[in-house]
């Protein structure tokens, strides 16, 4: 009887293992980045008017410091997402947290008070932005002269 039950137990894995179907599982998917907009909450973009009459003797002591608002609106998909916060543009000869607007001009660009180092990205929540403020700021080594400058940067959001 023994010798039966075990030549039983050996013939039946054979068996099944020759009636068996095997097919091929395909599986696929489309990945995308999710979509976020950065804008000032009117208009699209972020914009910031420093004004026409600047004193030159006062640039960077935080007389001419602005709180740059702004808004990042993502879809709904990565609500609670973690994500990171990069500003990005040309820095100045003297500062990596410094755009550089030529004429020994520069912006200095802060988050909740820390410069940010441009094209570095920040560590970010959606429900609470850090506090974004831009300065013009001058060349330790040089006195610009009178006239109009300009800076621009990307600002980009990205989840992760």
């Amino acid at each position: 009887m023994r010798a039966a039950l075990a030549h039983l137990l050996c013939v039946l894995p054979v068996c099944w293992a020759a009636t068996a179907a095997a097919a091929d599982a395909t599986m696929d998917g489309q990945l995308r980045l999710p979509l976020c907009v950065i804008h000032d909450g009117a208009n699209a973009g972020v914009s910031v008017d420093f004004g026409d009459s600047l004193n030159i003797a006062r640039l960077g002591t935080g007389a001419y410091k602005k709180t740059v608002r702004y808004v990042v609106d993502c879809e709904d998909d990565v609500a609670g997402m973690p994500f990171e916060l990069e500003i990005d543009g040309t820095p100045s000869a003297w500062s990596s947290s410094v755009l550089d607007a030529g004429r020994e001009i520069g912006i200095r660009i802060e988050l909740d008070g820390k410069p940010v180092v441009l094209g570095t990205a920040v560590n970010a929540a959606r429900q609470s932005l850090p506090v974004l403020t831009a300065e013009p700021v001058t060349s330790p080594s040089g006195q610009p002269d009178e006239g109009v400058f300009s800076a621009i940067a990307s600002f980009k959001a990205r989840y992760y």
